[in-house]
């Protein structure tokens, strides 16, 4: 966990690397305004959002799948896919 000197607010990240990297790993719906003050306190921060949730979200994702940049370790797909602004794809909720 780490608190903000300045505000006191604490924040617990999913996975916190020694170069300084946060990783969260989102399943379920996350308030717009959490998301923000999450990204502004951690600043150098990866998102890993479990597009399945829904019932209709893998097709969707089936659907926008040409048009983002999928990750390859060798020569192997991984279905992760990288997006620079999740609100172009992702649903409000």
């Amino acid at each position: 966990m780490f608190t903000d000197q300045n505000t006191g607010e604490k924040h617990i990240a999913d996975v916190y690397t020694l170069a300084g990297l946060t990783l969260e790993i989102q399943h379920s719906h996350l308030d717009p305004k959490e998301r923000r003050a999450r990204e502004d306190f951690c600043k150098n921060m990866l998102w890993v959002v479990d597009g399945s949730r829904l019932k209709g979200d893998r097709k969707k994702i089936l659907g926008w799948r040409e048009a983002l940049t999928e990750i390859v370790q060798g020569s192997k797909r991984t279905n992760l896919f990288l997006l620079s602004d999740a609100n172009e794809l992702f649903p409000r909720d």
